[in-house]
């Protein structure tokens, strides 16, 4: 750690598993293979259906989220300054 306290290895650790985590989201095509599962016949019941459309409208809010977060962790690490 430096004089400021900042564990800069630590840091760079978590952006490690940050990376990793981004990369694992859907690497083998698990969504599209949904879309084929949704079209066999009686794939689901109603209220099935209800929490199918709900958990997709929360996990494209919550990608939204990610992609905004990564953007604001960018742009503050370009801004600093180095001495």
């Amino acid at each position: 750690m430096d004089e400021l306290g900042h564990d800069i290895d630590a840091l760079a650790e978590r952006i490690k598993v940050a990376i990793d985590e981004l990369k694992s989201v859907d690497s083998g095509g698990l969504l599209e293979a949904v879309l084929e599962d949704i079209r066999r016949p009686g794939w689901t019941t109603s209220a099935e259906y209800v929490f199918a459309f709900g958990i997709t409208d929360t996990l494209i809010d919550q990608l939204a989220v990610v992609r905004r977060l990564q953007g604001t962790l960018i742009a503050g690490a370009r801004r600093v300054s180095t001495p």
